[in-house]
């Protein structure tokens, strides 16, 4: 386990939050708390995620960085972002890029990269997830048809959408190879 994720603590009041925290804490020193956030100011724990403005790619590294130094200067810790990444639909591109095509998500992802590069160059990002791995089934919404395509493989297929192979990508995860004491 990496860290405690409380999903549950929006709907609760900043002392309850600051109780479960306390708790935890004296269960665990070693791990973070974290909770999967929205741009939510009043709370304690740290985790970033982007939706505003689709294919708006321009917008993404000001917007990023922006929002995670604020969280830097709120709570004066590096952040791990767990969730980042853009819905697209295998073997659809279009140039230039748009919304849900390939070469969104390269433009989407190779934007990250670089905010997340300036970030860690200031000590204020320790960590980062894509989201996700693989398509996967989803709840009936009218956002969504059938599956969330935000994975960097397709679900059905396991064949690699153009982002699994994309040198930004490969460039992002190499730091962590090395750092595997298992040789992953």
């Amino acid at each position: 386990m990496i860290t405690w994720q409380y999903s549950f603590l929006l709907i609760f009041n900043n002392f309850i939050k600051r109780e479960i925290a306390s708790v935890t804490r004296s269960l665990d020193v070693y791990r973070p708390i974290t909770i999967v956030n929205f741009k939510n100011w009043d709370v304690e724990f740290v985790a970033q995620s982007w939706y505003d403005d689709a294919g708006q790619l321009g917008l993404i590294i000001y917007q990023l960085v922006n929002e995670m130094t604020g969280w830097w200067q709120r709570f004066g810790k590096p952040v791990i972002s767990t969730e980042y990444g853009a819905d697209t639909n295998v073997g659809l591109h279009q140039d230039p890029s748009f919304v849900w095509t390939e070469d969104y998500q390269l433009e989407f992802m190779d934007r990250y990269f670089d905010a997340f590069d300036n970030l860690y160059s200031k000590g204020y990002l320790i960590g980062e997830m894509i989201w996700n791995f693989a398509d996967f089934a989803t709840k009936q919404d009218v956002k969504r048809a059938v599956i969330n395509r935000k994975g960097i493989f397709h679900a059905r297929e396991a064949r690699p959408k153009a982002s699994a192979v994309c040198p930004s990508l490969k460039a992002a995860l190499h730091p962590i190879t090395n750092l595997c004491p298992l040789k992953c």
